[in-house]
């Protein structure tokens, strides 16, 4: 179950440039993602293991890496 102060956002370009990266960097180990200092934003923003997780499964539907996802989000 969800904390009553749980608010759903949208993922900035940020934060999914961090989850891309962070998975080049440590695989699909989430909390190690979470607590590397080089992708804090993911913190910073409130994100949990689980919506790191969940998000990484979104982005596996449409085969994202760290390239393409630049290349479609600002036509590199």
């Amino acid at each position: 179950a969800r904390s009553d102060n749980y608010k759903r956002c949208k993922w900035s370009v940020q934060e999914t440039e961090a989850l891309l990266k962070g998975r080049e960097k440590h695989g699909n180990d989430w909390v190690a993602i979470l607590n590397d200092s080089e992708f804090d934003v993911l913190i910073k923003s409130g994100r949990t293991n689980i919506n790191i997780k969940d998000r990484a499964r979104v982005l596996d539907k449409f085969d994202a890496t760290l390239d393409n996802f630049k290349s479609c989000m600002f036509g590199l």
